[in-house]
């Protein structure tokens, strides 16, 4: 006998970030943010975070992203560089998208 099971919504999957990991802190921090932008083409933006945590952080950027993207994030000081992913689009904001 076969299961079947469906897969959990955005709005599902969203729910358990309601219930923060870790604390949040505000710190704008200078960054490149290289990937794809949801028109398809290449992003390679400098912006900036707006808020980091342990687990993630929100930045702001000029270009739309879709959910589920990949992105490299490099910070400019450092050169330090990691893989992310967009999770949700926030409110927007004067300068740009929150993500």
């Amino acid at each position: 006998m076969s299961q079947s099971f469906t897969l959990p919504s955005q709005e599902q999957l969203l729910e358990g970030y309601q219930m923060r990991r870790s604390d949040r802190i505000s710190l704008p921090i200078s960054i490149w943010l290289n990937g794809v932008g949801d028109d398809g083409l290449a992003l390679a933006e400098r912006t900036k975070t707006v808020a980091l945590s342990r687990h993630g952080a929100t930045i702001v950027s000029k270009r739309g992203m879709s959910p589920g993207s990949l992105l490299t994030i490099c910070h400019i000081e450092s050169g330090r560089e990691t893989r992310c992913r967009v999770v949700t689009e926030l409110t927007g904001q004067d300068d740009g998208r929150l993500y």
